[in-house]
């Protein structure tokens, strides 16, 4: 949150203590994003796309997920980043 700026290669990783839903929201986030979620398998389960900066619409996933990325938005499309993508997780 209040982040007015984030490098092209720069990403905000969110670790939970369970996988479950973890839903988001962008209230006091001043740049778009693209969200990927991440199941305890280490596979992608849910991608929002472009999210709308400020809104307070809850980003709810599909699928239950252990860690949630947060990039530029873009980044989803540019890495061609997919639902069932593996993800190496150090």
């Amino acid at each position: 949150m209040y982040r007015r700026h984030l490098p092209k290669k720069s990403g905000m990783w969110f670790v939970f203590e369970t996988e479950g839903i973890h839903s988001f929201w962008m209230k006091n986030t001043w740049i778009p994003l693209d969200i990927i979620w991440v199941n305890a398998g280490r596979s992608v389960v849910h991608i929002q796309r472009n999210t709308t900066p400020f809104s307070e619409v809850p980003i709810i996933p599909g699928a239950a997920a252990k860690w949630v990325l947060e990039v530029p938005a873009g980044t989803v499309d540019r890495k061609h980043i997919a639902v069932g993508d593996p993800v190496q997780v150090r």
